[in-house]
């Protein structure tokens, strides 16, 4: 209920700063929801790493992997789709 009643007086707020200002709360959301759920993921999987994985060592590589792999593909995605958001 209270998440529902934030969207809400976010959106109305933004309407009375101008149809721009909305837009760009619509513009970031996506973005910020991206980088989110990927974020989540990256824990996932590394959580998943460090509690079955025994045969990596030094084990501080295991808690590494999956950052180094999936933050540089949140930015990408984020680059890729603020470049198609900014094209006519």
């Amino acid at each position: 209920g209270f998440l529902l009643l934030f969207i809400i007086a976010r959106n109305t707020y933004a309407q009375f700063q101008g149809e721009e200002k909305l837009k760009e709360i619509r513009k970031h959301r996506i973005n910020t929801h991206l980088g989110n759920m990927s974020g989540a993921y990256i824990a996932t999987v590394t959580a998943f790493l460090v509690v079955n994985v025994d045969f990596i060592q030094p084990g501080w590589l295991v808690w590494l992997f999956p950052s180094v792999i999936g933050v540089p593909f949140i930015f990408y995605q984020i680059r890729k789709r603020t470049v198609a958001v900014k094209a006519p």
